[in-house]
Order: C-alpha cells, then sequence, then structure tokens
C-alpha cells in the first residue's frame, strides 16, 4: 500500500513539473533567436530587437486574398496600439512574396520565412496564420484565419494580448 502511494506521489510531482516547465504547451523556445531575411529591404531582420516587447507575427502566402486582409487589420491594430510591435512572416517563392508585400504598404518588417523558423514555432499548417508573442519571445496564442481590426481588438482584450 506505501509503496503505491509513493508511486502515486512520484507521478504527481512529474506531471506538476512537466506543466510548470511549459513543456504541455508546445512552444518553450524563444522567437528573439531567430534571425530571418526582410523582403522588401534584402537585409537580415533579428528578432532579438523586439526583446521586451508584445508583437504579432503574420504567416502569409502570394496570392491569398485571406492574408492581404489580414496584413490590413494588424497594419490597423499596430495604429492602435504602437507599443505593439508586428512582423509578417512570408511562406513560399521569395520573388512573389516581394510583390505581395510592396503595395500593402505595411508599417512593419516582412520578411522570408525557413523550414529551420517554421519548426521554432511548432510549425504552420494555413495562411494566414498568426501568433501573439510575449515579452520574453514566446508565443501566448496563435490563430489561424483572418479577421478584422474590431475582431482583433476584442480578442486582444479577451486574453490581454496588448
Amino acid at each position: 500500500m506505501e509503496l503505491n502511494r509513493a508511486h502515486s506521489l512520484r507521478i504527481k510531482l512529474a506531471l506538476t513539473l512537466f506543466f510548470i516547465s511549459g513543456a504541455a504547451w508546445g512552444h518553450t523556445v524563444s522567437l528573439h533567436s531567430a534571425k530571418l531575411y526582410q523582403l522588401t529591404r534584402f537585409q537580415r531582420f533579428e528578432f532579438e530587437q523586439l526583446k521586451g516587447k508584445k508583437f504579432v507575427a503574420v504567416f502569409f502566402q502570394p496570392d491569398c486574398p485571406p492574408c492581404r486582409e489580414q496584413m490590413k487589420a494588424v497594419k490597423c491594430l499596430k495604429e492602435k496600439h504602437p507599443t505593439l510591435e508586428a512582423v509578417a512572416i512570408g511562406v513560399g517563392d521569395q520573388n512573389a512574396l516581394t510583390k505581395e508585400v510592396r503595395p500593402l504598404g505595411l508599417n512593419f518588417p516582412a520578411v522570408e520565412s525557413t523550414p529551420q523558423f517554421l519548426e521554432m514555432v511548432d510549425g504552420v499548417t494555413s495562411t494566414p496564420h498568426t501568433l501573439f508573442v510575449n515579452e520574453a519571445g514566446l508565443i501566448v496564442t496563435r490563430e489561424d484565419g483572418s479577421r478584422t481590426c474590431a475582431d482583433w481588438e476584442i480578442l486582444g482584450k479577451s486574453k490581454k494580448l496588448f
């Protein structure tokens, strides 16, 4: 009987440590170590410059109307919340991505993703795909699909994202 109780306590302790460590929630790697190339400036963008700031990362593909709408909504959100940073992350052909980004007149950087970066964020299964990232560079929530600026306002306030 005592052996079962001790075994049960060890399992509870192990599960508690597992949940506290964040492993149960998936993403535990800071995005601040990532470095990707900007699409319109052809220079590196280092996520390290976002340390201490909350930011939104929007994954998009060329010829994706919902992606264009999503980036417009994030542009609006950033205008309403100047302390919130944003990064558009393109998935696909660099030339097509660059052509897609230029007409949008984004007020935030647009970068080209890599397989390593996609692995770092635990994958992206569809676009648009949006990540909200905390000051430590950890993903706090991820959302699939396009939303309006007003929708993001409601979600952001309810989840205290900005």
